[in-house]
């Protein structure tokens, strides 16, 4: 198996471990040198694991869909959106009930089997208009 195709599944692996709630097993996946780039803020894994936990409280069925999910060496891309219901508070914002969709894109650098950066850029005001509309 080549590196590129280990690399994709590791990633798309540590997707699915997100959407099931498990951090747990997150975690397994992160390097301890971790830093991941969102909205023009660096986080460590502690405060990347707390903004998941954030979205999936107020998206319990929130789930990454990919359209594009390619690797390069050792970088994976990958371009979708994110969905869910909205069934708890979200920035102040009571549950609404409203299902969401909100665009993304993601490239994780993996380097020796584990995550070591993650940049990661969403459609946070379409999120926050489709909350409030």
């Amino acid at each position: 198996m080549t590196q590129t195709k280990t690399n994709l599944e590791l990633a798309r692996d540590m997707y699915r471990s997100m959407d099931a709630h498990a951090f747990a097993s997150v975690e397994a996946f992160v390097s301890p040198r971790f830093q991941a780039s969102m909205g023009g803020q660096s986080l460590d894994f502690p405060s990347w694991k707390a903004v998941g936990t954030m979205f999936y409280q107020a998206f319990p069925d929130g789930r990454h869909v990919f359209d594009l999910f390619e690797g390069a060496g050792d970088y994976v891309v990958s371009h979708g959106h994110f969905t869910g219901t909205h069934q708890g508070a979200f920035h102040g914002i009571p549950a609404t009930g409203k299902v969401v969709k909100c665009s993304l894109t993601m490239v994780d650098h993996i380097v020796d089997g584990k995550l070591v950066r993650h940049f990661g850029d969403f459609d946070s005001a379409g999120l926050m208009q489709q909350l409030t509309a």
